[in-house]
């Protein structure tokens, strides 16, 4: 394996929020050419004992508050977290819906709404997506040694 870096630091800034002050990095993936994020309070240099969350981004869920998945729910109580606990890293991957981008999520919402109305036979096998949780993640998870969450 190549001692290169897969990612490297684009650009930073201080962030208040109502949950507390956090820095925000942006990374740029080497390999595939995504920019993800790490959200940080505190110190995290010694890199031992470390609240860290993986986050998926999730337009719907994180910016939309949706009913569907408690990803906007998770990202904030990871936010709350890392504040009480006085320092952390949450990362936050672009990789809207594990991957599949927004346009298809959202063809799958229409889907799952099809599927659910009474009148109408389970979703067919021809037409139903492949799951969210099979899309590979971004090349730099490897690096970070992640598994992609959220929906």
């Amino acid at each position: 394996m190549s001692n290169e870096p897969e990612v490297e630091l684009v650009t930073s800034a201080r962030i208040p929020t109502p949950t507390g002050e956090f820095q925000l990095h942006l990374y740029h993936d080497l390999l595939d050419g995504q920019d993800h994020l790490a959200v940080v309070m505190g110190s995290i240099r010694d890199g031992e004992g470390i609240l860290t969350r993986l986050h998926s981004e999730c337009f719907t869920g994180d910016v939309l508050h949706s009913l569907r998945c408690d990803c906007g729910e998770q990202l904030r109580r990871a936010l709350a977290m890392i504040a009480a606990e006085g320092g952390g890293v949450l990362i936050y991957l672009r990789q809207e819906g594990r991957g599949i981008g927004l346009r298809d999520k959202l063809r799958a919402y229409n889907l799952q709404d099809e599927a659910w109305i009474p009148s109408k036979p389970t979703w067919p096998s021809a037409t139903r997506p492949t799951s969210a949780s099979t899309a590979p993640p971004p090349a730099s998870c490897a690096t970070w040694e992640c598994a992609p969450s959220g929906c």
